[in-house]
């Protein structure tokens, strides 16, 4: 799940977690809605600068950590993304990235979700479970 400069993620084996990890980044102007991102490179204010410094350092994060999950992925079943808008899915999807969107693992959450933390993602991945979207081993 990757959404407003939040990213969380886990790698379930039956109820179990394997790997599981979180961060966020100062990417979204407080009460205006929209990431520095969408607005282009324009650093007109120091804020505008650390936005888009954050959305750059957000993205390598994502690519690092889904490189040393790499292993993990390849034994995955099923790939569940949440990650709406351009911003997101070009950093999922980057090419530096073992996520490809040709993949035929890859699925879409079918549901609405919060905020991209550990326990939304454990909640959407027992709501999967529940509606048969995850073969049971």
């Amino acid at each position: 799940m990757c959404h407003g400069g939040r990213f969380s993620a886990a790698i379930f084996q039956g109820q179990k977690e394997i790997v599981h990890k979180g961060f966020s980044r100062y990417v979204v102007r407080k009460k205006q809605g929209g990431r520095q991102g969408a607005r282009g490179p324009k650093t007109t204010s120091a804020g505008s600068w650390l936005r888009n410094f954050h959305e750059q350092k957000l993205h390598d994060e994502i690519i690092v950590l889904l490189n040393e999950w790499g292993e993990h992925l390849a034994s995955c079943d099923k790939i569940f993304v949440h990650a709406p808008g351009v911003i997101n899915m070009k950093t999922i999807f980057h090419e530096d990235s073992p996520l490809v969107t040709e993949d035929g693992r890859i699925q879409k959450v079918p549901i609405s979700t919060r905020k991209p933390k550990f326990d939304e993602v454990k909640r959407v991945y027992s709501w999967l479970g529940q509606s048969n979207f995850i073969e049971s081993n």
